[in-house]
């Protein structure tokens, strides 16, 4: 697909695609959608709109008596919200930290097995929804597209199974610019 994108036999690539950094020297991944006074237009309308409700607020302020009880109300929402922020805190930095796998080492040195999931680049190994199926049950760990194992585990998986799920990052991201 890349030697066709380079022959511009295509306009568009539509097949998985890795981001790797030798490709960017032959690929464009991201494209320009609009022009730079595009942006200023958005950016002025933004200035603009945010001026004028600023200016309504004040004159709205000024137009309406305030009253006591209101403010007493709002302190008193705010003294509990703050309350709850502050012991939400303390309680996560009380916990202990999760024993989770976090790195493709820590997966291979742990006792879970393994499976794939069947992608197109990716041959003859679990389909998707029976893997995860595996990996409901516990000790076994499943490569699959991250978009299609959260869909069946929304479906299928209970609230504490998906707690105790964990994700491990096989391909390291690659950052390439702009």
């Amino acid at each position: 697909m890349v030697g066709a994108l380079q022959r511009f036999e295509a306009d568009i690539g539509g097949s998985p695609l890795f981001v790797r950094t030798d490709r960017a020297e032959a690929l464009d991944y991201a494209a320009q959608i609009w022009q730079t006074r595009v942006w200023y237009c958005i950016v002025a309308f933004l200035v603009l709109s945010s001026t004028i409700l600023g200016l309504m607020l004040r004159l709205n302020r000024i137009k309406i008596p305030s009253d006591e009880e209101d403010e007493s109300t709002s302190l008193a929402v705010l003294f509990i919200l703050g309350t709850y922020y502050n012991a939400t805190v303390v309680s996560s930095l009380l916990r202990d930290p999760p024993k989770n796998i976090r790195n493709m080492k820590e997966l291979l040195k742990s006792n879970l097995v393994a499976g794939i999931e069947d992608e197109l680049y990716i041959k003859d190994f679990l389909k998707a929804k029976v893997g995860m199926q595996f990996v409901k049950r516990g000790g076994f760990a499943f490569h699959v597209d991250s978009a299609v194992a959260y869909r069946i585990m929304k479906r299928s998986f209970s609230e504490r199974e998906l707690c105790e799920a964990t994700e491990v990052i096989m391909y390291v991201p690659q950052y390439l610019g702009a």
